[in-house]
């Protein structure tokens, strides 16, 4: 492997070590999954489970959730901090409207 690829190599160890491990049968997060789920219907949304499970980890480990689309925006800035990422646009994340 040239410099290059090594350089490379040592980067991406550098960002997987800045990773955030959720255990998602912690008892925190199954809690956290309930109250969102209360939440968003009492507000009127139905969230998919893999956005419960997105949304309590992202909560419990004190995360800010970065997405390209507004299935969180109900949730924004309490109790979860969301940044939108739109795509097609040449600044690269903003809250939700």
């Amino acid at each position: 492997m040239n410099n290059h690829g090594n350089e490379k190599r040592d980067r991406l160890e550098e960002l997987l070590n800045e990773l955030v491990i959720v255990d998602v049968n912690s008892r925190p997060i199954v809690d956290r999954y309930a109250s969102i789920d209360v939440m968003s219907l009492r507000k009127g949304t139905r969230m998919g489970k893999n956005d419960l499970w997105i949304a309590a980890s992202a909560v419990e480990t004190d995360c800010v959730l970065l997405t390209t689309d507004h299935d969180f925006d109900h949730l924004h800035p309490e109790p979860l901090r969301v940044w939108w990422f739109d795509p097609n646009a040449t600044s690269w994340a903003s809250t939700p409207p």
